[in-house]
């Protein structure tokens, strides 16, 4: 009759082997619904705050005019901020105060919007790729 006294080094190999497989898989996969989650609150939060916009637009076409008068604007001109920037005459630059303000949470984002022309872009796309 064999005496069994335990647990072989090879046995062992196999066994972590085996859990680092699995623990690999699940970080991955892991990882890839944190990424798709965050990529669909941004879209969620660009959406809200384009929501937002369409709505001062919208006063705009009825007042014909937009002034801190008859309508809420948030932001601070962009062309104050990018001094060296021609082409942004006209967007503001929305920040994260000026977005919770808007009642939207959780942006880490800063936008650049166009009330007049109802455009809203991401400041990290403009930077990276101008306006369209």
């Amino acid at each position: 009759m064999k005496n069994n006294k335990g647990v072989t080094i090879v046995n062992m190999l196999i066994v972590i082997i085996v859990i680092i497989i699995i623990s690999g898989v699940t970080i991955t996969g892991g990882l890839q619904i944190l990424n798709n989650s965050k990529n669909s609150k941004k879209e969620e939060n660009l959406s809200a705050v384009k929501t937002a916009v369409n709505n001062i637009s919208m006063q705009l076409n009825l007042a014909g005019t937009l002034t801190p008068a008859n309508t809420k604007l948030y932001g601070v001109p962009a062309s104050s901020v990018y001094k060296d920037e021609a082409n942004l005459e006209g967007w503001y630059l929305i920040e994260q105060a000026d977005i919770e303000e808007m009642g939207i949470e959780y942006i880490d984002e800063n936008y650049l919007v166009n009330y007049n022309e109802n455009k809203v872009i991401l400041l990290s796309d403009y930077l990276t790729n101008g306006i369209d």
